[in-house]
């Protein structure tokens, strides 16, 4: 088990043990000289295994041993060989982390970007299952992250690029520590130019950042506890086949690097989902202005300052999105569906069209991208 998810799980295995069952329990880890383990796994010498990462000789001892195994975050999913009486698995439900990173982080006001930094091992099951809650939450507000990839440039070469403001979720709280670090270098300012979000709440980390991170707080105690009580389960009913178990996080632990963004951003993300609902009706900037209570002028002023476009750009982009989604589902013609969309003329949207493409209408229709 590494740390400090490992000493946590740990914690909750010793918590069962101590009001439920009253075990004897061996600690093994992966520097561990395992021979004395392994003949003892081969000889019956374990009623129970429960398991983080192990090596193959490990795994293979277990297997051949009829041993009751639980598996704790297991990175690999189980294999046809692995679906018996005497395997059992508890994970932590990353997907639902990843979202509730991403529904804190829509929570702080409209940002221009939002990013993922994924593990060092960007296909380990984890920090994927991370990244797709944030592209589904995200998705569900018309929204898309950016993922950093080290093959096509450096992390404080994307942090610096960054559309700002932004919002930044990372698989770990190291990870996050370090990308707050390169914003120190490169005089990025958290949270006013980027909010930061990691995983897991290691404290020890999170505390000593500057400013100070917030985390989802993974609940690696309650997968432990689990994980025992599912062992005890199997080595009582061993003729029973038992469920794998998916812990829930324990929700977002607020720090200094996601504190509430401004009035001014809250006032965008209020103007954002006007236009978002209203675009196809035939608004225009008077409109956005009206619905705020605020002047056109301010209204401008705002939008170039967290977004960079102007408002009619904002409101062009989302008609644009409408009429692709037309163009892919229906065979409606062109003209009335460019005035379903909210432009005065087909013409007019036949223009907008080409120039946010570079295709025609019709050639969309025939071949839609994503």
């Amino acid at each position: 088990m590494g740390a400090p998810a490992g000493s946590k799980q740990l914690a909750g295995i010793f918590r069962f043990s101590s009001v439920s069952a009253n075990w004897d329990i061996v600690l093994a880890r992966q520097t561990d000289d395992v021979t004395e383990i392994l003949r003892e796994l081969r000889e019956g010498g374990f009623a129970g295994v429960i398991s983080s990462t192990m090596n193959s000789d490990m795994h293979t001892a277990i297997s051949d041993s009829n041993t009751c195994h639980v598996r704790i975050d297991r990175d690999e999913e189980p294999g046809n060989g692995d679906m018996n009486l005497r395997v059992g698995n508890v994970r932590s439900d990353d997907l639902r982390a990843g979202r509730e990173g991403t529904r804190h982080l829509l929570s702080l006001g409209a940002m221009r970007t939002y990013g993922y930094i994924p593990a060092q091992n960007p296909n380990a099951r984890w920090t994927r299952l991370r990244a797709e809650g944030m592209r589904t939450t995200l998705a569900e507000s018309g929204l898309k992250p950016i993922v950093f990839n080290p093959a096509e440039c450096s992390l404080e070469e994307w942090l610096d690029a960054m559309p700002k403001p932004a919002a930044v979720m990372t698989a770990s709280d190291d990870i996050a520590s370090k990308a707050l670090v390169l914003c120190h270098k490169l005089k990025i300012a958290v949270p006013q130019q980027i909010v930061l979000i990691g995983h897991d709440n290691d404290a020890l980390i999170c505390d000593n950042c500057r400013p100070r991170l917030s985390s989802v707080l993974i609940g690696h105690e309650e997968e432990g506890f689990a994980a025992a009580k599912m062992l005890n389960r199997m080595m009582r009913r061993p003729d029973r086949p038992v469920r794998d178990i998916l812990i829930a996080p324990k929700g977002v632990v607020v720090r200094e690097t996601t504190r509430p963004v401004s009035p001014a951003a809250r006032m965008i993300d209020r103007a954002l989902v006007y236009i978002r609902e209203n675009a196809a009706s035939g608004i225009g900037v008077d409109d956005v202005a009206r619905h705020l209570n605020v002047s056109r002028r301010l209204l401008y002023l705002r939008f170039g300052e967290l977004l960079g476009k102007t408002v009619l750009d904002v409101i062009a982009e989302r008609r644009i999105e409408l009429l692709k989604t037309r163009l892919s589902s229906s065979k409606e013609p062109i003209a009335s569906m460019s005035l379903a969309c909210g432009f005065k003329t087909a013409n007019h949207a036949k223009r907008a069209f080409r120039a946010a493409t570079g295709l025609t209408m019709r050639d969309w229709r025939r071949n839609p991208r994503a």
